[in-house]
């Protein structure tokens, strides 16, 4: 009887310690995802970006201001269709915003993971493109004319 309860003791202490360590083992995992998700969130709260969206923020506020104070030079079809040139930049612009996000969280995963090479490379070469992308999105808005005299002049993506 008392072999018996010894042998109990050794399994129900087997087991408490192979959960015990895997407990550790998911604790540590975890841990270095909330390390890693950290890392990757603050690398781009900080990215290119901000300053970016501030242009074209400004720029399209101020395209809107302009097409609202040339409205009344401007047949009703010219003008609802600069606005909806206007509109089409907006949505472009959110578009590449979730773009650019998911490839600075790509390329700031596969940095702090340490990866290296072509995987890397292909990686900030995408963000950045993106970011040129958006650059380019908000010279496009700052270039917008609303001509009253050609229906054709508008802006083009």
């Amino acid at each position: 009887m008392k072999t018996l309860a010894v042998l109990a003791f050794v399994l129900l202490t087997i087991t408490s310690c192979s959960g015990w360590m895997q407990t550790s083992d998911d604790v540590r995992e975890e841990r270095e995802r909330r390390d890693e998700l950290r890392y990757v969130n603050q690398a781009c709260q900080a990215n290119a970006l901000v300053g970016v969206e501030q242009g074209f923020r400004l720029s399209y506020d101020n395209k809107s201001k302009e097409l609202s104070n040339a409205s009344g030079n401007l047949t009703a079809a010219r003008y609802t269709r600069y606005q909806q040139e206007l509109a089409n930049y907006s949505v472009e612009w959110e578009i590449l915003n979730r773009e650019i996000e998911a490839a600075c969280r790509t390329h700031a995963t596969l940095v702090y993971r340490g990866a290296s090479g072509s995987e890397l490379d292909r990686a900030e070469e995408r963000y950045k493109a993106k970011l040129d992308s958006a650059r380019q999105l908000v010279i496009d808005v700052e270039r917008m004319r609303f001509n009253s005299q050609d229906p054709d002049s508008m802006a083009s993506h």
